[in-house]
């Protein structure tokens, strides 16, 4: 709305003024320096938030990413930003500090594992002299879920036996060398393991989905893929907006003529509104 205004001040400006009843409404300089000032700050982030209000991809994962690139870039001062926009940056700095560093140790954890848990992002923006890859690491340990890594060891082994060869003289060598035992390792190592070769590994194009990323690489990462399976870290949405159109999509269906639904009726129908999209 203030990109229309200031797009069409010229029009607003002679439409008003054209009519004494309405000519005390033509915006003075001070207004239009304010509506310049919130649009210049405002209007990079606009495409920020219409990507994180999406539900039918992966958001949450990307708030911390956001959140470094709002205040090093779009937040940045300026020398040519005045004492107002300096202001509104500020404004909106202390308020992200506020809602998300400042708020209980519950909402850091789910945005930093999210964040961790999605391919494109893993350990970029966690602070390593702060120990927090460490403190993951621990974190991804502690609650990865028991699974039976032996046997899916055993069933991968087995679907990789190469074809039947002829008999030649180094297989009758081969048959009496002594192979090699592999020493059994514990739970934390496995997990540990598992989570050096996942940081390491290259990095999730931004246009593929991370949550068939976990899908296709399940046996690589068992540990990992169970976790983001059991607790569902990147289902999670980033903002209210998906829970806003679900009330509008119930505030449809139960119009005056239909007013007579039971809840349970209700609830059926929006389950369906929502899923058969």
């Amino acid at each position: 709305m203030v990109d229309r205004i200031l797009e069409q001040e010229e029009a607003i400006r002679r439409t008003l003024s054209s009519d004494w009843e309405t000519s005390h409404l033509v915006p003075t300089w001070q207004d239009i320096d304010v509506l310049q000032a919130i649009h210049t700050v405002l209007s990079p982030l606009s495409s920020l938030t219409d990507i994180l209000s999406a539900d039918s991809y992966v958001t949450v994962s990307a708030v911390i990413p956001f959140l470094h690139l709002i205040d090093k870039k779009f937040l940045k001062k300026e020398s040519i930003d005045t004492q107002l926009t300096h202001d509104i940056k500020k404004h909106i700095r202390d308020d992200l500090n506020e809602r998300y560093s400042n708020r209980g140790k519950d909402i850091k954890v789910i945005l930093k594992t999210a964040m961790f848990l999605d391919p494109q992002f893993k350990t970029k923006y966690l602070n390593e002299q702060e120990n927090e890859i460490e403190d993951m690491k621990l974190f991804i340990t502690d609650n990865s879920p028991d699974i039976e890594v032996a046997s899916q060891s055993q069933s991968e082994n087995s679907c990789d036996q190469p074809p039947a060869q002829r008999r030649c003289i180094g297989s009758l060598f081969k048959d009496n060398e002594e192979t090699d035992v592999m020493p059994e390792i514990s739970k934390e190592q496995y997990i540990n393991n598992e989570l050096d070769r996942y940081i390491s590994s290259p990095k999730l194009d931004f246009e593929e989905d991370p949550l068939s990323y976990w899908k296709d690489v399940h046996k690589t990462y068992p540990y990992l893929s169970n976790l983001v399976k059991r607790y569902m870290y990147l289902c999670v949405c980033a903002t209210s907006s998906s829970s806003e159109r679900l009330f509008s999509a119930s505030g449809n269906i139960v119009t005056p003529c239909r007013s007579s639904l039971k809840p349970e009726k209700v609830h059926m129908l929006t389950f369906l509104n929502k899923n058969l999209e």
